[in-house]
């Protein structure tokens, strides 16, 4: 959420037990979960062990103690979100 604005036609809505099923179809069919920025919590991942079970996660966030606080990752990097995009869309 606040990465595409509410009434583009891609917004799906947040996912979790609050979220629509197309946000919550989404994340259970991904196969490359990339969080930039924003903490996994239980409104989000009831049962951790289920969650996205066919993606690889990456979680990007200036704050190390989010890293596999919930959902363990597949990569854990520690560091501002602007300066992985920035190196990130240079790698493109």
């Amino acid at each position: 959420m606040g990465a595409i604005p509410y009434n583009h036609p891609l917004f799906l809505g947040m996912g979790g037990m609050h979220g629509p099923y197309a946000s919550n179809m989404a994340l259970t069919e991904c196969d490359l979960l990339i969080n930039l920025g924003s903490r996994f919590d239980d409104r989000l991942a009831s049962n951790p062990d289920a969650f996205v079970p066919n993606a690889k996660i990456i979680h990007v966030d200036i704050d190390p103690s989010e890293i596999n606080k919930v959902i363990q990752t597949d990569l854990g990097i520690v560091a501002d979100c602007k300066i992985v995009l920035e190196q990130l869309s240079e790698k493109i």
